[in-house]
């Protein structure tokens, strides 16, 4: 009863975030009894657990929106539906909330402990009251520190629910239910859009390393993925026996849209957009813009390659820095051709404190052998075109600085 008060109090909080009685009401009551009650009930780490995909195959079929099965890389990959959201903007704390129920699942030892864990992830009550914990824990930041913070950390932006990055990270430092579960060191984030993982150099060395561990350990690990313009959840553990035709190693992905992508082709993608599209225009009398269309087309797609990579990845058959390394290239060399391309593409900044710097960490025999050729192939054409030039435009100059420091590669 409590904790429906709670959320009754910051639901008229919305309309109202400069009332200090009601924010002082809203954190007292949520970080003084629910952040407890949220460590309370954490399972205890065990050293047996039971497989949370045979539960969902054997005891919840029907909640199974897609998946395969790669017997040569030893991976089950499930899509399994959770709770909808309705309103956007709050996808990163349903990505939070689902990644926190990851992280429980692995200590469950029966099915029927996984199972009342799985009927959290499609409950719009448990979801609400997981948002308002960690709208409190931010909002107690915010309170504690008015002199040195700035946007986002204001009452107002923490208020209207989007997931910012550096909220992100905060919780999973600070917020108690998380760090109790492991925080950081099982729940990784990471950044896509547009074919490109977007972390930096040293997150993704540190990836690198994290997958690396994870297959050696053989145990368990969240992957939080910020893709595009929204978040979802990918859950990764290993089996103590195998099932579904020798498949040792385990994958569940949630999305709050619980649209389905994985396996899917880019004509599949298309269609279920323009299927979207009709349901919108049914409801709201109008489609999509063009923009937002390609938008929405451009995010699915790239849920479904970076859940693909890191699956590779993880069981093995690929290795996570060189995949980066690569696509990054991949679209500088694709992209070369079009108009103002160093002034907004790939500004020579860019390139040498992303890609080159990613190769001199790395080694340029991270890349494959058709990478490296077509890049060399590039290099060479890109230099030539500048032999003649003499210099005194400070954007040639700089990439004619950053193509110098590629030579040393070659």
């Amino acid at each position: 009863m409590r904790s429906m008060d709670a959320i009754t109090s910051a639901n008229q909080l919305t309309s109202n975030v400069s009332s200090e009685e009601m924010v002082d009401e809203l954190l007292s009551t949520l970080l003084g009894e629910v952040c407890e009650k949220e460590v309370e009930f954490l399972p205890l780490p065990r050293s047996q657990h039971v497989d949370v995909c045979e539960t969902v195959r054997l005891h919840s079929p029907q909640h199974v929106l897609g998946g395969y099965c790669e017997r040569d890389g030893g991976l089950e990959l499930l899509q399994v539906e959770c709770v909808d959201q309705k309103a956007s903007g709050y996808c990163g704390h349903y990505c939070l909330y689902l990644a926190i129920l990851c992280l429980q699942l692995y200590h469950c030892v029966s099915h029927d402990e996984a199972l009342v864990l799985l009927q959290k992830t499609r409950s719009t009550v448990q979801f609400w009251r997981r948002y308002w914990v960690s709208i409190g824990i931010l909002l107690a930041h915010v309170r504690a520190h008015p002199e040195v913070l700035w946007w986002p950390w204001t009452q107002h932006h923490v208020m209207l629910g989007e997931m910012e990055r550096s909220y992100l990270a905060y919780l999973l430092t600070f917020d108690p239910s998380l760090t109790a579960l492991g925080g950081r060191q099982k729940i990784s984030v990471v950044h896509f859009a547009y074919g490109c993982v977007l972390n930096s150099t040293e997150e993704i060395l540190k990836l690198q390393e994290t997958i690396e561990e994870l297959r050696k350990t053989r145990g368990h690990h969240v992957f939080i993925l910020g893709v595009t313009n929204h978040w979802v959840t990918l859950y990764t553990y290993h089996r103590t026996q195998s099932w579904c035709r020798g498949a040792r190693l385990a994958m569940l992905y949630w999305d709050s849209n619980n649209l389905t992508v994985l396996g899917a082709s880019d004509n599949d993608i298309h269609q279920l957009v323009d299927k979207k599209e009709k349901e919108r225009m049914r409801v709201k009398g109008c489609g999509y813009t063009s923009w937002k269309k390609a938008v929405f087309t451009q995010a699915l797609r790239d849920q479904r390659d970076l859940v693909t990579l890191l699956a590779r990845c993880i069981s093995g058959r690929q290795q996570f820095a060189q995949c980066v390394l690569c696509g990054h290239w991949n679209t500088v060399l694709s992209s070369f051709e079009e108009h103002m391309w160093l002034e907004t593409q790939h500004q020579p900044s860019s390139l040498r404190d992303h890609q080159v710097h990613m190769m001199r960490e790395l080694g340029a025999d991270c890349l494959s052998k058709e990478m490296r050729a077509m890049l060399a192939e590039w290099l060479q054409y890109c230099l030539s075109r500048l032999a003649a030039y003499r210099g005194g435009i400070p954007l040639v100059d700089s990439f004619s600085a950053v193509l110098q420091q590629l030579r040393q590669f070659f």
